[in-house]
């Protein structure tokens, strides 16, 4: 039959007249791809920055979050119930560390496995090229590159590689509805692990089912999507976290802490460091315009338009969440996913060398270091190495019980000796042992580490209510005798050069009205409950200022505590605007001549301004403030101040 290729004549062939080798071709192209998959999982799991957190508590103050991730499981405590954070019931899946129960370690790694494999087929077939060399390099360049990335972003950025290739662009085969259901419940997963890797996730998902409405009724594709991701979220969300009770004030909190984490964290000026990683993201996005036009040019409008929705999305996404706060712990989203992205893309024109120039210039970013200047590579390497064997010792703490209690006392025995390094001894400690103890702000770790009762607010991070919303919660909470802790674990130190004393505003008022100091060595401070001796606030005054007035303060009464409120606010429509884009300025107030970062999300609760040292028989929580004159820049004007009084009985 002349018709047919030598291979079909082969394998049509009877049984004993095929050529011996007939098989080969086949069988090689499968075992190279087989070691490639392995090599680029091996690549994304072996690097990868998400098993970190297994130390990394004994070197870092904020990763205490991650030890409270693990705690809440072991304590039984509900998101939304008792606990407010952008991570979800998944996330200590995202961050393991030996304050979480055994089983869901074994968990942990499990999750990094699965995805790390899932990244390296698909990587391996985005990056298919006719000379394997470039499949080789291309795949596990983003295999190494994806060890940057926290596991769910990792899972978002293959959520969008995914659908890449499922677009109109890429293929004449519509997916089926078991596919699109299976990828909105994958992004649902990636949604409950962490709130803004799951609205990343959430795009390609919807993008790929209406990417095909020419020509099919995409209503459906759509009804499917939204099923596999409710399905995906209320089951997952029973099965991991107990009820349904706490979902809508989850997701209601995410929204309150990403829409005010904008204008409370972003970095108002660039360093050299992040200007080299601007740099970079502004050459990837330049290469991957090209590309789309190219690609448009090729495919026509009609099949292009949900890539360049796809592109066009998860860059602007990417950015937004890696420049904003623009540190070691979020560039990374943006570049790799740009980086991702450009190199598929570019690798379906075959324009090889300059997906590899994007894979060079990227890499050199990531190795920048504060000065601007490639970090030297055994520095790089030198903590990454160190991974292999911190995952065996998880392996063999899921494997044996003996091991994760030794993993655990360890761990234990660090943390004690890095917070005595710090200044909290054991005379603070003894004096909270038999307490329910929220640590103000952050520093769970302490409370995990010697053993004391952790009674947390709504905002797992204190310095996280961004909002009144939050910021009220947080105050309710402490008020409360029943649900409310015992006592304060209190340091003096702000993040982001904030002023302690409003950090947040609200909730250091209620500590003052309803805690007393019991004891203070050096920056912390222990304080108990007392019975609230706030009576009702009394108008002072109320006058209306600009940036760059001073305002002066009124004086207190004898047992009066003074507050103000700042009308200044941010408006709904700003408050979206940070939820996607970066914060233009970094808002100042000058408190006695001393600039403070100032936090316009809550600038409408109570900041206390005076407060005496002692009232009602007691050193208040807090100690003795006052602040005489305000001033205020980088805000918009005009600003209504108004002073409070209250009175303390």
């Amino acid at each position: 039959m002349p018709g047919l290729t030598a291979r079909a004549r082969a394998i049509d062939a009877p049984e004993d007249q095929r050529a011996p080798d007939a098989e080969a071709p086949a069988r090689g192209p499968a075992r190279r791809d087989t070691w490639l998959h392995a090599a680029v999982a091996l690549a994304a799991f072996t690097f990868s920055v998400s098993i970190h957190p297994l130390r990394e508590g004994t070197t870092l103050i904020d990763p205490s979050w991650e030890i409270g991730l693990g705690w809440m499981r072991s304590e039984g405590l509900g998101f939304g119930t008792d606990v407010l954070f952008s991570y979800g019931p998944l996330g200590l899946l995202a961050e393991p560390t030996w304050a979480m129960p055994r089983v869901w370690l074994a968990f942990a790694l499990l999750a990094h496995i699965a995805v790390a494999v899932w990244f390296s087929v698909v990587a391996v077939r985005a990056c298919r090229s006719d000379r394997f060399v470039w499949t080789v390099g291309l795949a596990v360049g983003l295999g190494i590159l994806a060890g940057w990335l926290d596991l769910p972003e990792l899972a978002a950025v293959t959520l969008a590689l995914e659908v890449f290739r499922r677009l109109p662009s890429n293929t004449d085969h519509a997916p089926s509805d078991r596919v699109v259901f299976l990828l909105a419940g994958a992004a649902g997963a990636v949604l409950l692990t962490k709130f803004s890797a799951g609205v990343a996730a959430l795009v390609p998902a919807g993008l790929l089912a209406v990417a095909w409405a020419f020509g099919r009724r995409w209503w459906r594709s759509l009804l499917v999507g939204a099923a596999g991701l409710g399905a995906a979220v209320l089951t997952l969300w029973v099965v991991s976290d107990g009820g349904f009770s706490g979902l809508s004030t989850w997701l209601r909190g995410c929204w309150e802490i990403t829409s005010g984490y904008g204008s409370a964290m972003a970095k108002g000026r660039f360093d050299r460091w992040t200007e080299t990683q601007v740099a970079a993201a502004a050459v990837l996005a330049v290469v991957l315009a090209a590309a789309q036009v190219a690609r448009t040019r090729t495919n026509g409008l009609r099949a292009q338009w949900p890539e360049l929705a796809l592109v066009g999305v998860m860059g602007w996404l990417s950015l937004k969440a890696g420049f904003v706060r623009a540190d070691v712990h979020h560039v990374p989203f943006a570049l790799v996913t740009l980086a991702a992205l450009t190199v598929v893309a570019t690798a379906s024109l075959r324009w090889h060398l300059v997906a590899a120039v994007a894979l060079g210039v990227t890499v050199v970013a990531l190795l920048a270091d504060p000065t601007g200047a490639p970090t030297r590579f055994e520095d790089v390497m030198a903590d990454r190495t160190e991974l292999p064997g911190e995952v065996l010792g998880a392996v063999q703490s899921v494997a044996s019980r003996s091991e994760f209690e030794r993993q655990v006392e360890e761990q234990q025995r660090e943390l004690r000796e890095y917070f005595s390094r710090r200044g909290l001894d054991s005379r603070l400690t003894q004096a909270l042992h038999g307490k329910r103890v929220y640590p103000d702000q952050w520093d769970i770790a302490a409370l995990w580490a010697n053993g004391i009762d952790w009674e947390p607010i709504p905002v797992l991070q204190g310095y996280a209510a961004y909002t009144p919303w939050l910021d009220e919660r947080n105050a309710d909470r402490l008020r409360d005798e029943q649900r409310g802790p015992d006592a304060i674990l209190w340091l003096t130190t702000a993040i982001d050069h904030r002023f302690r004393h409003w950090d947040p505003p609200e909730t250091q008022l209620a500590i003052s009205c309803s805690f007393a100091v019991a004891k203070t060595e050096g920056k912390w401070s222990v304080l108990v409950r007392r019975h609230d001796i706030c009576e009702e606030p009394e108008l002072l005054e109320s006058i209306e200022v600009g940036p760059g007035d001073v305002i002066q303060v009124p004086p207190a009464g004898p047992d009066e505590l003074v507050f103000a409120t700042f009308g200044l606010g941010p408006s709904s429509r700003a408050r979206a605007l940070d939820a996607v884009a970066r914060g233009r300025s970094e808002p100042r107030v000058f408190l006695n001549g001393r600039p403070y970062r100032f936090v316009t999300g809550t600038a409408a609760s109570p900041h206390v301004v005076r407060r005496p040292d002692r009232a009602a028989g007691r050193v208040l929580g807090g100690g003795e403030l006052g602040v005489r004159d305000i001033r205020f820049e980088y805000v918009s004007g005009p600003i209504e101040v108004r002073f409070y009084a209250v009175p303390l009985g």
